[in-house]
């Protein structure tokens, strides 16, 4: 490194070291960019496959064999539930209630929750671990209410 050192007045070495420390910056702010588009660094969460609430209500009506998992808190699925729910995890307790779910991991699962977005962060986590037919039911209890379906409410 000796070798590289400039010989000249001061203030020449001090503009040429701060030339470099910022090349040098710029360098580590690019790499950085090039991470994140590469998914090694902040990255775009993609969300599940997802079905309507509408496109539920045909499967269920046309007698398909569906698993429903509701991912909303107990206050939630006592108020209103769907009367052909599944299995109640809350979506941030999944991890730990795995073995509740079905062992085939082909088995089509629609997740649900108030709004969808919980129920996405559930499906995703189950197509991460290895289930293939997972969706998510887009905007939850929400767009089932606007619909006019039927929920049923009380201790399950």
């Amino acid at each position: 490194m000796e070798d590289l050192q400039f010989q000249g007045p001061p203030i020449i070495r001090r503009l040429i070291a701060a030339l470099l420390l910022l090349f040098a910056s710029l360098i580590v702010s690019l790499c950085g960019s090039c991470s994140r588009e590469s998914g090694k660094g902040d990255q775009t969460v993609i969300p599940a496959p997802a079905i309507s609430t509408t496109e539920l209500r045909q499967l269920v009506d046309s007698g398909e064999d569906i698993f429903l998992l509701d991912v909303r808190r107990d206050s939630e699925y006592i108020a209103e539930r769907l009367s052909f729910t599944d299995l109640r995890i809350t979506h941030d307790s999944l991890k730990a209630h795995l073995e509740s779910l079905p062992p085939d991991k082909t088995t089509p699962i629609y997740c649900f929750c108030r709004g969808g977005v919980r129920s996405d962060h559930a499906a995703r986590y189950l197509i991460s671990i290895g289930y293939k037919n997972v969706l998510n039911v887009s905007r939850g209890m929400l767009a089932w209410k606007e619909n006019g379906f039927e929920t049923v409410s009380g201790p399950p």
